[in-house]
């Protein structure tokens, strides 16, 4: 959160705590939607952590750094809950899915005369969501607590994070190599890209232990032509492909 917002979102409550009320909070929803909702309010949290969960495999599968989702906020460090207050991930991802929605309308009318134009607030697609808050996690502070319980950059040489960043107390653990304490896995035997400079790179992924290389033959559908009426004719192709694992 924002320096300046971080006392503002620290003593929000949970909207969604209590699920009787949970499905009428939720903008965007079609009347049907709020109806399934309701009927299946227990197991909303469920469905909302399967959908989470996949795109945030596509956004970050790739990433040496991965965090595990399910350890409850009260195991969180203690100076987080106390400073930053357990609700503030919660507010921020509230928060960016409204910052992200638009309103969107449709006209009505003879021939396209626009006689009638009904507008809504649409949610944006959970991956655009995601893109959203992936590009704040990647320019996120480092900031300290003081001892009048403040936040203060932890670096002076940096600019103050406005109410839309994302700021952090403490450096992520060495993910690179396997902590069973922490749930990692490390990095090793992970599939990564040779030619690659960004985070799918072997250079970063493997954390400088370098990579194995194993030759693998693929065979795959090739030349398909339509054939009329109706069906789809394909020769099969063999090629040797490379596959880059990280020591």
């Amino acid at each position: 959160m924002g320096l300046v917002e971080f006392e503002k979102w620290s003593n929000q409550t949970e909207l969604f705590s209590d699920k009787s009320r949970m499905c009428s909070r939720i903008r965007g929803l079609t009347p049907g939607q709020r109806r399934v909702c309701r009927r299946h309010k227990d197991h909303m949290p469920a469905v909302a952590v399967v959908v989470f969960l996949k795109v945030c495999n596509i956004l970050i599968c790739n990433l040496e750094v991965v965090h595990i989702i399910g350890f409850p906020t009260s195991e969180i460090h203690e100076i987080a809950s106390k400073k930053i207050g357990i609700n503030s991930d919660y507010m921020y991802r509230h928060f960016a899915v409204i910052k992200k929605s638009r309103v969107t309308c449709k006209c009505h009318g003879v021939s396209g005369s626009c006689s009638l134009i009904t507008c809504w607030q649409q949610l944006a697609s959970l991956r655009e969501i995601g893109d959203y808050l992936r590009d704040k996690y990647d320019g996120a502070t480092e900031v300290k607590v003081s001892r009048r319980g403040k936040l203060r950059l932890s670096n002076p040489h940096y600019s103050l994070p406005t109410a839309q960043d994302l700021v952090y107390l403490e450096d992520s653990p060495n993910y690179c190599v396997k902590n069973s304490s922490l749930g990692s896995l490390g990095t090793t035997g992970r599939v990564c890209n040779r030619t690659s400079a960004g985070i799918d790179g072997c250079a970063l992924l493997c954390c400088g232990r370098g990579y194995n290389t194993k030759r693998t033959t693929v065979r795959e559908r090739c030349g398909c032509k339509f054939h009329w009426c109706c069906h789809v004719r394909c020769n099969t192709c063999v090629k040797t492909t490379e596959i880059y694992t990280c020591k």
